[in-house]
């Protein structure tokens, strides 16, 4: 899940935590701004909350998944 790279920045975080970040960001950032290229990345989380206000404003599009109702979830099983 995207939430375990990508958590809010924190005080005190380790330095590698903040700069695999900060790679992934660069890294995005090439890829989006690249024409010839067409790149679909995906990530879910189960902790939207958790995300780093930069990694939110990177995907220009968000889907909800809600959780299945009580019945939805019995016939899955």
């Amino acid at each position: 899940e995207v939430d375990s790279i990508l958590c809010r920045r924190r005080e005190g975080e380790h330095e590698a935590s903040r700069r695999l970040k900060n790679e992934f960001f660069s890294s995005f950032d090439s890829i989006v701004g690249n024409d010839d290229q067409r790149v679909l990345l995906i990530a879910a989380t189960n902790r939207p909350q958790e995300l780093d206000d930069a990694a939110i404003r990177r995907f220009t599009k968000k889907l909800l998944v809600p959780m299945p109702d009580k019945d939805t979830r019995r016939s899955v099983l």
